[in-house]
């Protein structure tokens, strides 16, 4: 993400020329989070799949201590990256120590095709 000089707006998508309003408190813990790292990886909407979006963790520890999301999930990487967001705008993966990775159970609520997602291999 560049850094410009002039003021942008976006547009909720179907919202009818809706400005896009992103909340202090969200700005503040995606920027930490990008900060966090020397190689973050961004992602418009619509780049990332299903597929890769994988287990739901929480970070306990290092520089993201309390954060929660999903890990990305890239067949053959040996790199963890932890999904966060600024919904329907840009997600960045930022790279995590696996020791700070804890797996979260999944909720009892979900469809039995989400439970099947986050249960182990």
């Amino acid at each position: 993400v560049e850094e410009l000089s002039t003021l942008q707006y976006r547009y909720v998508r179907g919202g009818y020329c809706r400005p896009m309003v992103v909340g202090d408190a969200e700005m503040e813990r995606f920027i930490r989070a990008v900060r966090s790292t020397d190689s973050p990886r961004y992602y418009l909407p619509g780049e990332l799949t299903p597929a890769m979006c994988g287990r739901t963790v929480r970070i306990v520890g290092g520089p993201l201590d309390g954060y929660e999301g999903r890990l990305l999930s890239v067949r053959g990487s040996k790199v963890r990256r932890l999904l966060v967001e600024i919904p329907n705008l840009i997600t960045a993966g930022i790279e995590v120590a696996p020791e700070f990775i804890r797996i979260m159970e999944p909720s009892p609520f979900l469809s039995n095709t989400e439970s099947q997602r986050h249960k182990a291999p």
